[in-house]
Parts: structure tokens; C-alpha cells; sequence
């Protein structure tokens, strides 16, 4: 049997990425969204637009689902706010990482953040996520 090559070793992984962000229910349609916050669809509609032509925040492909926000970015004690680490997170990253290894990289436990995933500290440590993926970009640039 023939050993699978680099391209089919990439195509799972990217799969398992996708499979294990999508699983992780992180991630919501707009409308899924707006009864999350429990804010005005179209109020919401407007505001993702908004932000992500800013790159504020940002989201996937969710395939079938359309398109997918993080759930996580939102200052749920502000009304309709973003946490404020999201855009300076995204800055960091810039176009070096897909949406999907970011999503990948939010929802996964950091040996940087004491084994928590980064949206799990947005919160209460904006500063503490924002250094994380500092660190994250400096092993990204060495390899």
C-alpha cells in the first residue's frame, strides 16, 4: 500500500483542524450569534460587517452553516462590544495564519497560558492572551 503523501498528510490535518473547530462550539452563524448576546439580527449583521472590513474580528467557513464567528470575541458584560485583545490579537497575526489556524489557536490549550486556551483568558487577562500570541508569532518566525 502506498504511503499517503504531503499533500494528503496536509489535506487531514486541515481537516482535523476544521473538524475539532467546528466541534468545539466556538463558533456561531451571525443569527446564532445575535440570540447568543440577545441583541437585533440585523443590528449584529451590520456590526460583523463593520468589524471585519476593520479587521476587528473575523471568521470561518463553516461549510453547510455559511459563515462562522468566534463566540469568545465578545465582551459579554458590553453591549455589543468586542474584547478588546481580539483586534490587537488579529494585528499580531496579521496574514501569516489562516482564519482557521487562529480559530485552531484560540480553542486549543497554550503552554504559554498554563495549559488554558487563549479565548478562555480574554476576559479576565486581555494582556495576559494578547503576549500569548506574541509568543505564538515568535515560534511561528523561528520555525
Amino acid at each position: 500500500m502506498a504511503q499517503p503523501g504531503r499533500k494528503d498528510t496536509q489535506e487531514r490535518m486541515l481537516e482535523n483542524a476544521r473538524r475539532t473547530v467546528l466541534a468545539s462550539g466556538e463558533f456561531r452563524t451571525a443569527s446564532e450569534l445575535a440570540k447568543f448576546l440577545q441583541v437585533d439580527s440585523h443590528k449584529l449583521n451590520h456590526q460583523l460587517k463593520v468589524w471585519k472590513d476593520c479587521n476587528e474580528i473575523f471568521s470561518i467557513d463553516g461549510g453547510t452553516e455559511g459563515e462562522l464567528f468566534p463566540k469568545f470575541a465578545f465582551d459579554r458584560n458590553r453591549d455589543l462590544h468586542l474584547s478588546d485583545a481580539i483586534p490587537q490579537i488579529l494585528e499580531i497575526f496579521g496574514n501569516k495564519l489562516s482564519r482557521l489556524a487562529i480559530a485552531s489557536w484560540f480553542i486549543a490549550d497554550s503552554s504559554y497560558l498554563d495549559e488554558q486556551p487563549p479565548k478562555d483568558v480574554l476576559q479576565a487577562d486581555p494582556d495576559w492572551a494578547i503576549d500569548a500570541a506574541r509568543d505564538e508569532m515568535e515560534e511561528v518566525s523561528h520555525g
